[in-house]
């Protein structure tokens, strides 16, 4: 008698869900879950001694085929499934491997190896919940129950590396992104279940970050923890009230697909007084030309196939000041590359057309590097030195004692100096003082006639203002070389000759 009742069930049950969700509500072991669906369906027949009308046909040339069609782009399978919503369906995931192949295929990346990122709708737990009430009674065993989207990646994944012709791996740098929408409990079934969330206690933390963000005009979408807790609130019956008449499958609504950053690295000269480091935009409208980074990236960025990049640097120097020596070392992050390799004489091309493309700065030592790479370019920020050269000027011609004192500024290594934020950076800079270390200094008279002016050469602390050393800064720099030499003295221009990091490694050119 219970054997019929359960036949008589299993057969009502089928009129609902696909043959793989009812094995594997059923909890059966893993090795059936992965056979085609005419195979399960079978094992269900004998095990419960039922005809079952599976949906398939055949063509004519005699091969199996479902009901299934493709609109738009998007993958739909005119046979649902109350638990899985159709994803567990072979037709969905042979259609998702070949819209997989026809992405990559129409895309320029280039790789060997890659990952797949699944974005299921949330409302599956819902209706997981609901299925699994429903097969309690008949349901054998108590071993977990494989979810859909732990089944969904076993079916499909064999299926992608396959027409890819390439490895599957964790952590890969290509990143394919399956977007799985079922727009019609999206559209009816989650506005009920936000109903049911509970309130969040209005404590005085909660009123102040309500106060501290700005309004949103969106409705923020139900998380994971918000639907477990309105489920957890509600009976039986009304989950089964809410998930009740939704036949349509789910879709394919897109396929992303993106690959991890490449870092370039290299050292940078910079050649011009009227070139900024980074686009210089202030109030949304651009200051000056064009930017160091610009010079650069723009074709790194083009040879690479990426959307475009972030630039960093050890250090930055200001406009009007030119970069000499090396150059300073810098990185560019470059954002969804379609390449990600390069060899060594590509490289070259690179830097050498990069060079020849402008005047106004010259690259070297140009290379790939690792992203933890960049975390030893902020460490040479921090602890580096640097080597400036600076055209001075007094104010008033000299007398003896100033150029006898400015002669034994060689003699003076390892001042301390305390800079205020300088007043040109306040606006943009917390107001702090900041010791710094003059490590050298020394100073030579020019011969051209004019005793007014000299060539200071320094080497100091990374973060030392020199221009503010050299004149003061109002006081706000102590003690500066005005105090040193008892005299009022201007900078006219500065370089820099050296930023002493030992990196990125020299690339002979």
């Amino acid at each position: 008698m219970e054997s019929v009742c359960e036949s008589k069930t299993i057969c009502a049950l089928a009129l609902k869900y696909c043959p793989r969700c009812i094995a594997r509500l059923l909890r059966f072991e893993r090795p059936i879950l992965l056979k085609n669906e005419l195979e399960i369906v079978t094992l269900l027949e004998e095990k419960f001694d039922v005809q079952l009308a599976e949906p398939v046909s055949k063509n004519g040339n005699g091969q199996t085929e479902t009901n299934e069609k493709q609109c738009n782009g998007q993958v739909t399978n005119d046979t649902g499934c109350h638990a899985c919503l159709g994803i567990l369906r072979s037709s969905f995931v042979t259609q998702c491997a070949d819209l997989v192949l026809k992405k990559v295929e129409k895309s320029s990346y280039q790789f060997d190896c890659y990952q797949l990122l699944y974005f299921l709708p949330i409302q599956l737990i819902a209706f997981t919940k609901q299925s699994i009430e429903e097969f309690k009674n008949i349901a054998s065993g108590e071993k977990d129950i494989y979810e859909v989207k732990e089944l969904f990646k076993v079916l499909l994944e064999p299926l992608v590396t396959d027409r890819l012709k390439c490895k599957r791996v964790h952590e890969a740098t290509m990143e394919i992104s399956l977007y799985v929408k079922h727009e019609q409990s999206e559209l009816n079934l989650l506005p009920e279940i936000r109903k049911k969330i509970p309130k969040q206690k209005d404590s005085r933390r909660n009123r102040r970050n309500f106060y501290a963000k700005q309004p949103k005009t969106e409705e923020q979408p139900v998380t994971i923890a918000q639907l477990n807790s309105a489920l957890s609130n509600m009976s039986n019956d009304e989950i089964n009230v809410l998930c009740e008449n939704y036949k349509t499958p789910c879709t394919l609504d897109q396929i992303g697909l993106f690959h991890t950053p490449v870092f370039v690295a290299g050292r940078y000269n910079k050649y011009s007084r009227t070139l900024p480091q980074t686009p210089w935009i202030l109030d949304g409208k651009r200051k000056l030309e064009s930017s160091v980074q610009e010079l650069i990236s723009g074709l790194v960025e083009i040879k690479f196939g990426a959307d475009r990049s972030n630039f960093s640097s050890s250090g930055r120097e200001d406009v009007d000041v030119r970069m000499l020596g090396r150059g300073r070392p810098f990185i560019l992050e470059l954002i969804n590359p379609r390449i990600s390799t390069c060899s060594t004489d590509e490289m070259k091309d690179l830097q050498t057309k990069i060079n020849s493309s402008t005047d106004l700065v010259r690259v070297r030592d140009l290379q790939i590097v690792e992203k933890s790479d960049c975390k030893t370019l902020k460490q040479g920020e921090e602890e580096k030195t640097k080597s400036y050269s600076a055209l001075c000027c007094f104010l008033d011609t000299p007398s003896q004692e100033t150029i006898e004192k400015l002669e034994l500024l060689r003699q003076k290594n390892g001042v301390i100096v305390h800079q205020n934020t300088p007043i040109r950076v306040l606006h943009r800079r917390p107001l702090a003082s900041r010791p710094r270390c003059i490590h050298t200094m020394v100073a030579d008279k020019l011969t051209d006639g004019e005793p007014r002016l000299f060539k200071l050469r320094l080497c100091t602390q990374a973060g030392t203002y020199v221009k503010e050393f050299v004149h003061g800064d109002f006081g706000r720099t102590s003690p500066s070389l005005r105090d040193l030499v008892g005299a009022e003295v201007d900078i006219l221009c500065l370089d820099v000759d050296s930023v002493d990091v030992k990196w990125p490694p020299v690339v002979p050119e």
